[in-house]
């Protein structure tokens, strides 16, 4: 739903991509070489060049967490959105072991003019939070920096109220005119 929504806001422009959490899911696993999961989970970046990505998101549910790897292309940058701890890097490190040559994999599968292996020196940044005192709304506020970042990568994040916050956000993905369920689900709640 998002990367609909992003192909139409940025018609023209580097494209935003956010890979499905099964991705991250099988890295953790570490039981499938990357050239399959390149193939498996790399449908959005069928049909294109790296040089057109801007960024490419991966949200990641570790042990009950959400958290968010951005590989930000142009700017050659792995940005970290964790909300639980400090040092996502280091906290993280078993699973960016597999998941940068992954994500570099799949790049180089869709795109074989993608130089492999160049991933591993690419700066590093965590995302700033802000008003962060909720360890329960890791997903919320995750989901919310990503669709923040789109356009640009927002380097402090923060919801003044996580209960408006996790309601709009709610609202406004169901209401999407990308939620393919949205008339359906529509009509099982008005329904009478």
């Amino acid at each position: 739903m998002y990367m609909k929504k992003w192909a139409m806001d940025y018609d023209g422009k580097s494209r935003r991509i956010m890979l499905d959490p099964t991705f991250a899911m099988r890295v953790i696993t570490n039981k499938d070489p990357f050239e399959h999961l390149a193939k498996k989970h790399g449908q959005p970046l069928r049909d294109i060049t790296a040089s057109q990505i801007c960024v490419i998101f991966v949200p990641v549910l570790d042990d009950d967490h959400w958290w968010c790897a951005a590989f930000e292309l142009k700017e050659k940058t792995i940005w970290f959105m964790d909300t639980m701890y400090p040092n996502p890097e280091e906290k993280h490190k078993s699973i960016l072991k597999n998941m940068i040559p992954a994500i570099d994999t799949m790049l180089n599968v869709h795109d074989p003019q993608w130089e492999l292996g160049t991933m591993g020196s690419w700066g590093r940044q965590l995302v700033e939070l802000m008003n962060n005192t909720d360890n329960h709304s890791c997903g919320v506020l995750m989901l919310g920096w990503i669709k923040s970042s789109a356009a640009r990568i927002v380097s402090r994040y923060g919801m003044e109220n996580i209960v408006v916050a996790r309601k709009a956000l709610l609202m406004e993905d169901f209401l999407s005119e990308f939620n393919e369920a949205k008339d359906e689900a529509l009509s099982a709640i008005t329904y009478t």
